[in-house]
């Protein structure tokens, strides 16, 4: 009789554990659709963003190819490049499904090639005086410029002041060697010896490394430019001839150094020309979230124009 009166208690214990294993299992089933749900979620956004991202690229592209079309066009049209030319207005930001694109061309020479200091092992006087008097007039210590001929030149001697060859590298840390070459970006000057990032930040809007020796544009170089093609150049002197090519952009370089407002400066014409040959393109694409920061160096010449090095983040 006692199994017997005990069965019914037996019975509705066996009933609430099955009720908790139930209620077990709908939890861990609720718990992998959630898990499931969410990594599906994840990845159908990582899916998103990614194909958001390529076609924020291929839009940055695109305004290179823009780049290309005009400079080749320009190149039909005019011997000369000046800063009122349709190149150099900015793309005004163009709205794209979900997104943007804007972009502007920079005219690399109407900046100082660092490149143009040496040639192997030979320096250039005019170059190495007109960077001194850049560094000067940024109010940057002049004994940099030794430092950045030996970063450049092909042998191992110290050129002057402030310069540096590998045993002065050798005993940083991390230790490394003097490149010895052309530079391939500017960013290479915070390894030379001397320059800090606020040194670079400070001289990186007028400097730029190339592949040839290019002659300074004065029809597109900005006023710090113009104001080292001579010694001692005027402030004043340099806001008449800005304000001169605006109005009448020289032709060739012979006119420009006798312009009336320059005639009491020995400019000689070497090193100066009305044409360049290689730009700088900067494309910023956005669709969505997703952001393309594209930086392209152009070769402009009888060839046509060729992409010479691409970028993204900085140049």
């Amino acid at each position: 009789m006692g199994a017997l009166e005990n069965q019914p208690d037996a019975f509705r214990d066996q009933r609430g554990v099955a009720l908790i294993v139930a209620l077990l299992i709908v939890a861990i089933a609720t718990t992998a659709i959630v898990t499931m749900t969410n990594a599906q979620r994840i990845d159908l956004r990582r899916t998103e963003n990614s194909f958001a991202r390529d076609q924020a690229t291929l839009f940055a592209y695109a305004g290179e190819a823009w780049a290309r079309r005009i400079l080749a066009r320009d190149l039909e049209q005019s011997t000369i490049d000046t800063l009122d030319e349709t190149w150099a207005q900015k793309l005004s930001p163009i709205a794209l499904e979900h997104g943007e694109i804007s972009g502007y061309i920079e005219d690399m020479s109407g900046r100082f090639n660092l490149n143009n200091l040496v040639s192997g092992s030979s320096q250039s006087l005019l170059d190495t005086g007109r960077f001194r008097r850049l560094l000067l007039l940024l109010n940057l210590n002049p004994d940099l410029l030794y430092a950045v001929i030996d970063w450049i030149d092909d042998n191992g001697t110290v050129s002057g002041p402030g310069g540096a060859e590998d045993p002065e590298y050798l005993a940083m840390d991390p230790p490394y060697r003097a490149a010895n070459r052309p530079m391939v970006s500017p960013s290479e000057l915070m390894m030379i010896k001397g320059f800090d990032f606020a040194t670079y930040q400070k001289l990186a809007p007028f400097v730029t490394v190339l592949p040839t020796y290019t002659d300074i544009n004065v029809n597109t170089a900005s006023p710090a430019i113009l104001h080292i093609l001579a010694e001692d150049m005027k402030d004043g002197d340099v806001e008449r001839i800005v304000q001169r090519r605006k109005e009448k952009p020289f032709r060739d370089a012979g006119e420009f150094v006798n312009d009336p407002n320059l005639l009491h400066y020995v400019i000689p014409t070497r090193g100066i020309s009305v044409m360049s040959t290689y730009f700088l393109v900067t494309i910023h694409a956005r669709i969505g979230h997703s952001r393309a920061h594209l930086f392209s160096l152009l070769r402009r010449g009888s060839d046509g124009v060729r992409v010479m090095m691409r970028g993204q983040g900085a140049w």
